[in-house]
């Protein structure tokens, strides 16, 4: 998903519904809960939510699966100087940060239990007692929150109660091999906004390449067909015309792959080799790329056994 303007680029009737949609909850104060797999852009989402609000305080992002567990407490409702181990100083916490903004909770299916019932109670009360002890804090701001799993399995996740609270409201993103039509439009964009990015004139796409695109399935969804248009900008150097041949798309991992498990392990271990080979294994500009931050890949190279 990609925003341009506070607009979804695309020209699918699903794109026309999410779009009516945020344009309804973003006035209001209601929590929503955005589904949808992994590339979707759930996070972006969020943000057309918080930019088309009234809110004037930060948008404020905790990947609930990058946090260890035994500091996920303090992530969030914040700490006091020696509270825990490795604590040397004051953190206020990103439910404070968040002040009279937006908190956007993504992959909420991965919070452990006792965070659960401490933001439960949070959204109950609105105020907080940071980890350590100190005066609780009266707070106002707006929860979004996203997760990759389907309702039903999202329900078995987490605390009823919670799952209620953090869905008043709901969007589903279509994965793209459901809505095609918007690969165009999505490319176009992709390509102008990447050549600008390495300082090449814009390209076009050569003969039948849009529905060699259009007939791929993308696993990856729309992060996987910009890190393929990044490749192949990259990859046609001087040359105007995108070709078919200039698009590694991977095939061969719907061959290798049994499980839903491994298949996404298998395109995320291509998706990320691809990106360290493209900028030298600077995990800054990889992760850029890739749409994630720089501690998220670096994490995933290590559980990965990714080597240079």
């Amino acid at each position: 998903m990609v925003i341009e303007q506070m607009h979804l680029i695309g020209i699918s009737s699903q794109i026309q519904q999410i779009r009516d949609l945020i344009k309804k909850v973003a006035p209001t104060t209601a929590s929503v809960l955005i589904t949808g797999e992994t590339g979707t852009g759930k996070e972006l989402v969020a943000q057309s939510i918080h930019d088309l609000s009234s809110r004037t305080g930060k948008f404020e992002i905790t990947d609930c699966g990058c946090i260890q567990e035994t500091l996920a407490e303090s992530e969030l409702f914040g700490s006091k100087r020696g509270s825990y181990t490795s604590s040397v100083e004051n953190c206020p916490g990103k439910i404070i940060q968040a002040d009279k903004g937006t908190l956007f909770l993504d992959e909420i299916s991965n919070m452990n239990h006792t965070v659960q019932f401490k933001l439960l109670r949070f959204i109950e009360n609105m105020t907080i007692e940071p980890v350590g002890g100190g005066r609780s804090v009266p707070l106002n701001i707006r929860i979004l929150s996203a997760t990759n799993q389907n309702l039903d399995q999202l329900q078995s996740t987490i605390r009823s109660d919670l799952y209620y609270r953090l869905k008043v409201c709901h969007i589903h993103i279509p994965p793209l091999r459901e809505r095609s039509c918007d690969i165009t439009s999505l490319s176009s964009y992709f390509i102008s906004t990447l050549c600008t990015k390495e300082h090449l004139p814009i390209k076009q796409m050569g003969s039948g390449v849009i529905n060699y695109l259009e007939g791929y399935e993308w696993p990856g969804n729309i992060r996987e067909l910009k890190h393929s248009i990044h490749q192949a900008v990259i990859l046609s150097g001087k040359s105007k015309i995108l070709s078919k041949d200039q698009f590694h798309l991977y095939q061969e991992f719907h061959l290798k792959s049994s499980t839903l498990y491994d298949s996404v392990k298998s395109l995320e271990r291509l998706m990320i080799s691809q990106a360290l080979k493209a900028y030298g294994w600077n995990v800054t500009a990889a992760g850029r790329s890739l749409g994630v931050k720089r501690t998220t890949l670096a994490m995933k190279i290590k559980s990965l056994g990714l080597l240079r």
